[in-house]
């Protein structure tokens, strides 16, 4: 038996329009990417509120003091978020950076010896309220390097370091810090690699633990806010003055430029000019000429900067 119904052509369109009309709506809807959550952003105060455990952590990358200037108002994580991540390396001496309120550990009991500081960074900058001071606010994963069986004035690049460690035995370690972000599972990465001495074996240890430590910047667990994490050093404290155009020399012979030539930048200022000179005689090339630098000498200023810019 066949049964016929009769359906008008109308009533056959409306019925095949609302169909597909929805099977589009569905296939669409089911065909979008799943939602990430992104990390939670809080306030300085929020972050300090819910994890009070931080502000005094063995793990924190910056140690305020009583006197330490802050800006105000303080920077909104918005506005960090506006920078983008990056390497930043600066090249002091243990009391220098001590005087920055970077954490230095000296396992050796040493008065002063060489400090590296790189970090993976992201900030903005601001002056605090005495007018003065320059701070930057936002995130920072800090690895320092504490090189205790080199003067504080020596270059030296940090793949070459690690290597001689293994050679020579020569005391110096590596810490790895944190401030601005929280992750549970950060912690526990840092304190498995950190105040171990810096040779090749750990060398590659600290190699595996920043891409860790940086995967979780874009987990959706972490969490944000913009904590005080480096105060830049002063203009006028000679120290870095001269650390800074050093390496400016370095950087100029690098690119070939000759000793007169680099020398330029600093025409009214005889005290950087002085350093860049003592670059260039680090070089081997003690007289400053208005010869180009060839190899092999750009080749050993390149092995200067390897891995540590000055700052």
């Amino acid at each position: 038996m066949r049964f016929l119904l009769a359906v008008r052509p109308q009533q056959l369109r409306r019925a095949l329009s609302f169909f597909l009309a929805s099977f589009f709506a569905f296939a669409c809807k089911t065909a979008q990417p799943p939602q990430t959550q992104k990390p939670l952003d809080l306030t300085t105060a929020e972050f300090e509120e819910k994890f009070p455990q931080e502000k005094t952590s063995p793990l924190r990358a910056f140690i305020p003091k009583a006197d330490t200037p802050k800006c105000s108002p303080i920077p909104t994580q918005a506005e960090v978020n506006t920078s983008q991540l990056h390497y930043q390396d600066y090249y002091m001496s243990s009391s220098q950076a001590v005087s920055l309120n970077i954490p230095v550990v000296n396992a050796s009991g040493q008065r002063d010896f060489l400090v590296i500081i790189r970090d993976y960074t992201r900030f903005k900058e601001c002056t605090a309220t005495d007018n003065k001071t320059v701070l930057h606010y936002g995130q920072v994963i800090r690895a320092v390097l504490e090189l205790t069986s080199y003067q504080a004035d020596v270059k030296l690049s940090v793949s070459w370091l690690a290597a001689n460690a293994t050679i020579s035995g020569k005391q110096q370690y590596f810490y790895l810090y944190k401030n601005g972000w929280y992750n549970l599972k950060a912690d526990g990465i840092i304190s498995s690699v950190s105040g171990k001495v810096f040779d090749v074996e750990n060398y590659g240890l600290y190699q595996g633990a920043m891409p860790q430590l940086i995967g979780l910047l874009s987990d959706s667990t972490t969490i944000f806010a913009p904590e005080l994490i480096f105060r830049a050093p002063p203009d006028n404290d000679p120290n870095f003055v001269m650390a800074s155009a050093r390496a400016y020399g370095f950087s100029q012979a690098k690119d070939g430029k000759s000793c007169q030539d680099a020398q330029k930048k600093f025409a009214s200022d005889p005290a950087r000019a002085a350093a860049v000179v003592d670059a260039y005689a680090f070089l081997g090339k003690p007289n400053c000429t208005k010869d180009p630098i060839v190899e092999p000498e750009k080749s050993k200023a390149t092995a200067y900067l390897d891995g540590v810019t000055v700052k």
